[in-house]
């Protein structure tokens, strides 16, 4: 799909019909919405969101060096662990450099690139599951 979303909120006194704000958000080259008309009570703000941690965290690389030995065990548990941390809200290629069974193919290269907190996910999965016999 990838085009742009334009989504107006109308903020109301409650019990009122007094517009005291009016928000516009402007989403570019959406994939996929599904929009709902509801009432809601609240708007929270987050500060700890995983969409927000390449705002809030420095980038880092992770590279790897070595034969993986088990490359669908890896695959599996980095999935299981991406998702518990970005708590599905971010796709699981996201920071990945690539396909990621022929990454996990060759014998070095740049695996990922992302949120330190992420990476720092991904490398203990490496070290957990013992894939990659020389460095990480």
């Amino acid at each position: 799909m990838d085009e742009d979303l334009i989504v107006e909120f109308h903020v109301f006194l409650y019990f009122t019909e007094t517009v005291v704000q009016k928000w516009v958000v402007e989403y570019k080259q959406v994939r996929d919405y599904k929009i709902t008309l509801d009432f809601f009570e609240d708007i929270e703000l987050e500060t700890n969101h995983p969409l927000l941690l390449e705002y809030l965290e420095p980038t880092h690389e992770l590279y790897f060096k070595g034969e993986s030995k088990d490359v669908f065990k890896i695959i599996g548990e980095l999935l299981v662990q991406h998702q518990k941390a970005t708590d599905k809200w971010i796709d699981f290629q996201h920071y990945f450099n690539g396909d990621l069974e022929w990454l996990l193919k060759q014998d070095q290269g740049l695996l990922a690139k992302g949120p330190e907190s992420i990476i720092t996910i991904y490398k203990k999965v490496f070290k957990s599951t013992q894939s990659i016999c020389d460095k990480i």
